[in-house]
């Protein structure tokens, strides 16, 4: 699946990979490296909303990951990106 993805994301791709992305994290759901790539996959393929509920959920989850810098970062872009540039930049 690994490998489904980065193809993908080499062929710019960017839906398939999210579509690979989600199957490969049914697997591997507390993956920092997977969670951020497909934020960043989404947001490629200008899918801000479903970003922006996805990084919301991944910050609702009771583990340490929400205090992750790399997700925080992730998040703050996506809130950005959603024009709230206020609480975006306090996440990066």
């Amino acid at each position: 699946m690994e490998a489904l993805v980065q193809k993908a994301i080499t062929e710019e791709r960017w839906e398939k990979a999210v579509t690979n992305l989600t199957q490969l994290m049914e697997d591997c759901s507390q993956s920092i490296a997977h969670i951020c790539q497909k934020i960043e996959c989404l947001m490629r393929a200008y899918k801000y909303d479903e970003a922006n509920n996805f990084s919301a959920k991944v910050m609702k989850k009771p583990n340490d990951i929400p205090s992750q810098p790399r997700i925080l970062c992730w998040r703050g872009r996506v809130l950005i990106y959603m024009g709230n540039e206020v609480l975006g930049k306090k996440h990066l």
